[in-house]
């Protein structure tokens, strides 16, 4: 597993990458976890993506927003990718 942290000058963004089984994003089932997390990072004004094919791990990369970014986008920031 990989864990980075980055400040990119529009808030913190990190990754998430392993290297395990990996799966289908079209043929998973919606559960909660994913699902949660995205919800609270859209709280915050930030957006997450999960990538994950059969047999090539899974990444999952996010973004904060920015203080001020969150006051003028509350529950109306996009949120990239599949989302669970």
């Amino acid at each position: 597993m990989r864990i980075s942290l980055a400040d990119t000058g529009h808030g913190p963004e990190f990754e998430v990458t392993d290297n395990g089984p990996g799966f289908d994003p079209a043929a998973a089932t919606n559960g909660s976890g994913l699902r949660n997390m995205s919800d609270r990072l859209a709280a915050l004004g930030g957006s997450c993506r999960v990538d994950s094919s059969p047999g090539q791990g899974t990444t999952v990369t996010g973004q904060i927003g920015l203080a001020g970014q969150m006051a003028g986008n509350a529950g109306a920031v996009p949120l990239t990718g599949r989302i669970w």
